[in-house]
């Protein structure tokens, strides 16, 4: 043998037990890992926040209930002569407040009164009716009235007794600072009689909004 191949067969043994002494270190991922690895991926839940939201509402939630779900309503079983649908709300046994609808056949009216004890404090009149005034100038040679045709009133008398003001509107517009005595007199005793009606006869609205005959 040659110089030259022995110290190649020298050269290779060398680096034969080198790599034998250091190996590369590898870790092979088995079935059983990926499994769990996957397992815990699955426990971690996106955070849903249709949750998150009602639990805040939930607590930002008022514990107290609004004023007026402490009121009582009652109904008056007859017409009411100057408020036709007559209803009345009793907060420990008081008169509170009145509401009342009279529906004709273009139109309505409303009343809403408030009380403090016996005393009125405010009054709350609303008008729609067909102007028919108006309806006569557009149309006069029409025999008949065609209600597609109508034009409506949409005003509004406030009447604060506490503060002294008076105030009318039209369509949500204030559109003077006063109105006519006679018709603060009528409302004020309208509001009255619709009192006395309620204390001579009322039937119980109860939750379910049904009237319960004393």
């Amino acid at each position: 043998m040659s110089a030259f191949n022995t110290l190649l067969i020298l050269f290779l043994t060398l680096f034969i037990i080198g790599c034998e002494d250091n190996p590369r270190e590898t870790h092979v991922i088995n079935r059983a890992e990926i499994a769990e690895s996957k397992e815990d991926l699955d426990t971690v839940k996106p955070l849903n926040e249709a949750k998150i939201i009602e639990s805040v509402e939930k607590e930002n939630k008022p514990t107290t209930k609004p004023q007026y779900s402490k009121l009582t309503k009652y109904f008056y079983p007859n017409m009411s002569f100057c408020g036709g649908a007559l209803y009345g709300y009793y907060q420990s046994g008081e008169l509170v407040r009145i509401e009342s609808r009279y529906s004709g056949e273009f139109g309505y009216s409303t009343k809403n009164i408030e009380f403090n004890g016996e005393e009125i404090v405010k009054i709350t009149h609303h008008q729609h009716y067909a102007d028919y005034d108006k309806y006569g100038e557009n149309y006069p040679n029409n025999k008949y009235i065609l209600e597609n045709l109508l034009t409506f009133t949409d005003t509004t008398y406030i009447l604060d007794i506490a503060s002294n003001k008076k105030l009318k509107k039209s369509k949500n517009k204030v559109i003077a600072s006063n109105f006519p005595v006679d018709l603060e007199e009528r409302l004020i005793n309208c509001a009255m009689e619709m009192k006395a009606e309620l204390e001579s006869e009322k039937w119980l609205v109860n939750e379910k909004n049904e009237l319960v005959k004393p």
